[in-house]
């Protein structure tokens, strides 16, 4: 091997290894927080679930959409949108692009029906029966999109999930998280009337965010001495986001610059 191909390929390991610890970095901050940008967990998976995943669904009960994965660009165009208006579009399109594919995936909305088994630190007979709440309803889904009992089905599957978190992982370390509560709250996409919009301050988002999203009025928060804490944490976060998306883009430039001697 030449040398000249052995630096390459160290380039192309060291550029795969920062994307990925950037990645990393990124989704370690929004967990940690809670928030997704200015927008509270809750408030974000409301936004998704009522402006995109429940109307997604629906046009395929509806027999709108014949096929799911044929209509699955404009579910991810919804979620873009919404996660750039709680981000307030400091974020490149290919970056907001990247993130929400990495989480809200093909497979989990086309073959799963939006439920599946979570990982959790539980006993043996979680993953033992687990797989058995969900069976019927993934048989269902995969079989007809339009079928009526859908409703029925998520609801025992979920329902049915939910006692097994409860039963067999006595840590509750991974079930009592914000996403788990969130993931198996009284949602129902394939049911009408089954989206639940947060009630109080702590999910509710930042004042600034309710004014984007005029249909989900709620009460303004009080600003309290912490929340400087947080804004200057997360001006803190973003430059470090920029900086890093900045030295990619040096790095692919100096690459080109190789390559075109």
């Amino acid at each position: 091997m030449s040398k000249s191909t052995s630096a390459q390929m160290n380039f192309q390991t060291s550029m795969l290894f920062l994307m990925f610890s950037t990645l990393v970095f990124q989704m370690m901050v929004q967990i940690t927080d809670g928030d997704v940008g200015s927008c509270s967990l809750h408030m974000y998976f409301y936004e998704t679930r009522s402006s995109c995943e429940t109307p997604f669904y629906r046009r395929l009960q509806l027999g709108h959409t014949a096929n799911c994965s044929d209509s699955f660009e404009s579910l991810i165009s919804c979620i873009k949108n919404v996660t750039r208006v709680c981000e307030h579009s400091w974020r490149s399109d290919k970056w907001i692009d990247m993130d929400v594919r990495l989480k809200f995936r093909r497979q989990f909305y086309c073959h799963d029906g939006a439920l599946i088994l979570p990982m959790a630190l539980c006993r043996s007979g979680y993953y033992r029966k687990g797989p058995k709440c969900v069976r019927e309803f993934h048989r269902k889904f995969r079989n007809d999109t339009s079928d009526p009992s859908l409703c029925d089905e998520y609801s025992k599957a979920k329902d049915c999930i939910k006692d097994l978190l409860n039963f067999e992982c006595p840590a509750k370390k991974g079930s009592e998280s914000p996403l788990m509560k969130i993931s198996f709250d009284g949602y129902n996409p394939f049911c009408p009337n089954r989206v639940y919009r947060p009630l109080t301050t702590v999910t509710t988002p930042t004042h600034r965010t309710q004014q984007k999203y005029e249909k989900v009025p709620g009460p303004t928060i009080k600003p309290v001495l912490s929340r400087k804490k947080n804004s200057s944490s997360g001006a803190c976060c973003n430059k470090l986001y920029s900086e890093l998306h900045l030295l990619i883009l040096i790095l692919l430039v100096e690459q080109f610059s190789v390559r075109c001697r």
